[in-house]
């Protein structure tokens, strides 16, 4: 197989997802597979200094601001964000620019006999998501970074980017959550074991404030893993958080950095958080490889940030949008809670889809209270795995009408119902639940304004 073009490519990856709507989480023959194919490679990953991120929320914008620190501070950086809002090579980025297409095609033909012979092994044939990783260290790799930031994909323990296991990797673990609790478990602990997981022997970790059962998790897997942990603390580390409609103000301290007003470009009190464990990353990162930290230029990039699809206030002439791809309890509650802080006292339309499998109920808890009227779709995956389901509207209608909540409506076409939404003129429009529904309207989005 060689792929000639950047469509060609896609469809060769894409005729590898999963077909079975019953198709599972593969678990610990999915690492095996993806360390199998990297192997053919070369082990790329072991040769990469790599900023592993695990956690329930705050993975991609933690790794986002940290990939543009690293590049104000003038290295190379590969960045790896999954899942993408509105592009594949999202996840293939150098120096937060995407690579371009004639070159994502370059690098898979490069890498297609590894394939080729992995689907010959005992372990079968690579899935799309790790023939994704592998092609992602592949690239990282190829293309000489000085530093690649990997955001996990589920969990952990066994996500395909725990194939990273060199003694020198940095681990950062953001806010652990109730999430994928099918497949995690359904207590903290249990979840916090598998975000855990991604430390192995020789690495540094780093954690922002966690709940008792998941600080105690983190502590046990590091001490058996034998890697070195720290955690960052709020009103110690992060402290005088201020949240504006266009950005986000707090002090930050750690070891030998100490920066007061910093100008985030990012809103909301979480990125304040995610912030913090990428600055504790840089102040890490800066003492393992002996190298200065300019402020000037950290706050610079801080201030420039931004992420599509996390927190965006899109203004229009007649009104606006806020655009957020919470998906789960825990960043549906801090959403609304930054909503509130903004927007004191208002109410919004909210146009909403969700995955299959997600606790509905729960975030429907955070977003009932500031609804004038919702208006409930679907969610389609860019990338047609038939193991990512859409909720059924009608199934959210259900619960909507159980819980009394009486002004809503189905639309099941996303980019019918945002449009039906912006001709029927609801202002302000608020469109969250899920990052692929983000990323069915991203563009719409931007019409229109």
């Amino acid at each position: 197989m060689h792929v000639k073009t950047f469509s060609q490519a896609q469809a060769f990856l894409l005729s590898h997802a999963p077909k079975n709507i019953g198709a599972t989480f593969p678990g610990a023959k999915g690492l095996e597979r993806t360390i199998h194919l990297l192997g053919l490679l070369g082990s790329p990953q072991q040769k990469l200094k790599i900023i592993h991120i695990a956690g329930t929320s705050g993975k991609g914008s933690t790794a986002h601001l940290l990939s543009m620190m690293l590049g104000a501070l003038g290295f190379s950086v590969g960045l790896h964000l999954s899942p993408y809002v509105s592009d594949l090579r999202e996840g293939f980025q150098i120096n937060n620019a995407l690579i371009n297409k004639e070159e994502f095609c370059m690098f898979l033909n490069e890498i297609m006999g590894a394939i080729e012979k992995a689907k010959q092994g005992p372990l079968g044939s690579p899935t799309y998501f790790e023939i994704l990783l592998a092609l992602v260290f592949h690239i990282f790799h190829r293309k000489g970074v000085d530093f690649a930031v990997v955001e996990t994909g589920l969990g952990g323990s066994f996500d395909a980017t725990n194939a990273a296991s060199a003694p020198g990797k940095l681990c950062l673990i953001n806010k652990i959550g109730f999430d994928h609790t099918k497949i995690l478990g359904n207590t903290l602990a249990k979840i916090a074991f598998h975000k855990a997981m991604i430390m192995h022997r020789g690495n540094l970790a780093l954690s922002v404030a966690q709940k008792p059962s998941a600080r105690m998790m983190i502590e046990k897997v590091a001490k058996e893993q034998g890697a070195a942990l720290f955690f960052l603390e709020k009103k110690i580390n992060v402290t005088h958080v201020r949240v504006r409609q266009r950005e986000t103000i707090f002090d930050f301290s750690f070891r030998n950095l100490a920066l007061k007003n910093i100008h985030l470009g990012l809103i909301g009190g979480h990125q304040a958080e995610n912030c913090a464990l990428a600055l504790g990353a840089v102040v890490v990162l800066s003492e393992q490889y002996h190298f200065k930290i300019d402020a000037a230029k950290i706050r610079t990039a801080l201030a420039s940030a931004h992420f599509p699809g996390r927190m965006e206030i899109i203004e229009r002439k007649k009104g606006l949008f806020v655009v957020d791809g919470a998906h789960n309890p825990q960043k549906m509650a801090a959403f609304t809670r930054s909503l509130k802080k903004l927007f004191p006292g208002q109410t919004f339309h909210f146009l909403i889809a969700f995955k299959k499998g997600k606790d509905i109920g729960r975030i429907l808890g955070y977003i009932t209270p500031l609804a004038k009227t919702i208006t409930i779709t679907s969610c389609v995956p860019s990338s047609k795995d038939a193991t990512i389901q859409t909720t059924p509207p009608g199934d959210i209608a259900a619960l909507l009408t159980k819980r009394g909540f009486p002004h809503h409506r189905v639309i099941a076409n996303p980019k019918e119902a945002f449009a039906t939404c912006v001709k029927d003129n609801l202002h302000p429009l608020v469109v969250t639940g899920s990052l692929y529904l983000i990323g069915n309207l991203y563009s719409e989005i931007q019409k229109k304004t």
